[in-house]
């Protein structure tokens, strides 16, 4: 049955993704049924053959980017706890309000919903495809390219960058640790847009280029991530091989401590719903987060 939809958590979604290496031929925005038609799926590895990829996902993983992106919360958890739910509550709600689906598709397509399309101003959708663009990068750094984590570029630098990392000018928007011993750093720029174009684009791979050996003098990949708004929700992932010395000993370890950290503000949510709608699910395996939101929020 068609009409409109607000997904659910656990609901199983599919999300268009086109990959393509390198930054020098000029982006060109696919057409709505390139876009819309089915395509391989993801390959699980990283990374693939140039190309669009059908990747499905759940509404849960999404907001759990939206959640997760570029921090450790616990120094801000520790001085304003009474704040942490809103502080969620403002990265979500974008998200549920502007998105929507229409109950035709298994699994779902997300698109614009009738409250984003006819009652949202200008203003209200450009924080719309801020949150989108940083959420969808969140998403592809854990489950595409399977990063731990990321770091907002203005909050903190990689261990081994110089001074220049917060001189003036644009920078991308996260870092991310290397996924293994040998790996380089990742920098990545998140895009979002209610159509995404080549402005865009290229407005991000020029952000990317400013981090140059005078800014990290260390092994380094740059990927900028795109989502769009319209006509569904999809993402374009353009991205270049890591350059430049090894690592060394500037490796940033993986905190055994980060899914904790990650699930404080959650925490913190829970607690300040009714009792009667808390609801926690416990991974089994104890490699896996400490605990997700399974209700929805809003």
């Amino acid at each position: 049955m068609t009409g409109s939809h607000v997904p659910t958590p656990p609901d199983s979604v599919r999300v268009p993704v086109q990959v393509e290496e390198g930054f020098s031929r000029p982006f060109t925005r696919p057409r709505p049924y390139e876009v819309e038609k089915k395509h391989d799926p993801w390959p699980n590895t990283w990374p693939p053959s140039g190309g669009f990829y059908d990747v499905h996902t759940t509404w849960r993983q999404i907001l759990d980017a939206a959640m997760d992106v570029g921090r450790d919360p616990s120094i801000w958890l520790a001085a304003f706890p009474e704040l942490a739910s809103n502080e969620l509550l403002s990265r979500i709600t974008p998200l549920t309000a502007y998105l929507h689906h229409d109950g035709s598709q298994t699994p779902l397509s997300l698109r614009p919903s009738p409250v984003y399309s006819h009652g949202a101003e200008r203003s209200a959708k450009g924080v719309m495809s801020y949150r989108l663009g940083m959420t969808m990068t969140q998403w592809v750094s854990r489950h595409l390219i399977g990063l731990p984590w990321t770091i907002h570029a203005e909050d903190a630098a990689p261990a081994g960058a110089t001074s220049d990392w917060f001189a003036p000018g644009k920078r991308p928007d996260l870092w991310a640790p290397p996924r293994h011993v040998g790996d380089g750093y990742w920098v990545l720029e998140a895009k979002g847009a209610r159509r995404l174009g080549r402005p865009n684009v290229v407005d991000g791979i020029a952000q990317l280029q400013a981090i140059t050996p005078a800014v990290l003098p260390l092994s380094h990949h740059k990927v900028v991530v795109g989502a769009s708004v319209e006509d569904l929700v999809f993402c374009f992932i353009r991205y270049e091989r890591s350059h430049g010395p090894s690592n060394g000993d500037h490796a940033e370890p993986s905190s055994p401590f980060w899914s904790a950290y990650s699930n404080m503000l959650r925490y913190q949510l829970i607690r300040g719903a009714e009792v009667g709608r808390q609801r926690i699910r416990v991974p089994r395996s104890t490699t896996a987060r400490l605990g997700v939101l399974t209700r929805q929020v809003g």
